[in-house]
């Protein structure tokens, strides 16, 4: 058996008093589509930020590609292929769609020639295209959606944090991002979906995580997710409070 893309061994984070996280232990299989639920406070966020390094855990460690990246920082983590699209799209103002990628193939030392070219082929890629030389201002909501994961993608990545690309969009739209993930999925990246549209992470995923309070509490298939009755209780009955 091959060794997984990412191995999360043991990981804890605390804030101050607060146990936020932990002990967690996940794995990730090369190309692997991973669904990360649970409801708000779950822990979702800290062990992501814990995975991309905008956050170090206290105890455990993070192996990807086999190499220990537990003390790296989120940069160099970036330059090793770890990418993350964020939730609120935060594009840079006063610049353009195909600007806002050139950023970050400015930060990996591309040749200028290249960096246009691999800009077009992602913005091709989000179908955000036709959109290349708007100010980002002139975007809709769908728009800076693609945008975001145009810059998460822009490098080249081997795994995509997806942290709730679909909040805030119709059903239209939250398939045609769908579709722009199962693409890039199949171009051989593994993506972990943060989401909290149950449908979508359902069809998206192969494998699922939920969490509370911290801890991993079911893992399976969406089929075992939904019918585990642990799950139900700590996420769904959430669900149908609202």
């Amino acid at each position: 058996m091959s060794e997984p893309l990412l191995s999360v061994r043991g990981v804890e984070k605390s804030f101050g008093a607060l146990k936020a996280l932990g002990p967690v232990d996940v794995t990730l299989t090369q190309g692997e589509r991973l669904g990360l639920i649970g409801p708000n406070g779950s822990g979702k966020t800290t062990l992501i930020n814990c995975i991309a390094g905008l956050l170090r855990p206290e105890v455990g460690t993070i192996i990807y590609g086999g190499v220990d990246i537990t003390a790296e920082p989120a940069h160099k983590r970036a330059r090793m292929g770890i990418a993350r699209s964020f939730q609120i799209p935060r594009p840079f103002t006063g610049m353009s769609v195909l600007e806002n990628l050139l950023v970050p193939l400015d930060y990996v030392a591309r040749g200028s020639r290249d960096e246009i070219e691999r800009a077009d082929e992602v913005l091709a890629s989000v179908r955000l295209n036709p959109s290349r030389d708007a100010p980002v201002e002139a975007l809709s909501q769908l728009e800076l959606r693609k945008l975001e994961l145009a810059r998460a993608l822009v490098t080249g990545p081997r795994l995509l944090i997806a942290d709730e690309a679909m909040a805030g969009l119709s059903e239209g739209e939250i398939d045609e991002i769908l579709s722009l993930l199962f693409d890039l999925n199949r171009s051989g990246v593994a993506i972990i979906m943060i989401e909290h549209i149950m449908h979508a992470v359902m069809r998206f995923s192969e494998r699922m995580i939920c969490l509370e309070t911290g801890l991993i509490i079911a893992e399976g298939s969406p089929r075992d997710i939904v019918e585990n009755p642990e799950v139900q209780k700590v996420y769904f009955g959430e669900q149908a409070r609202h």
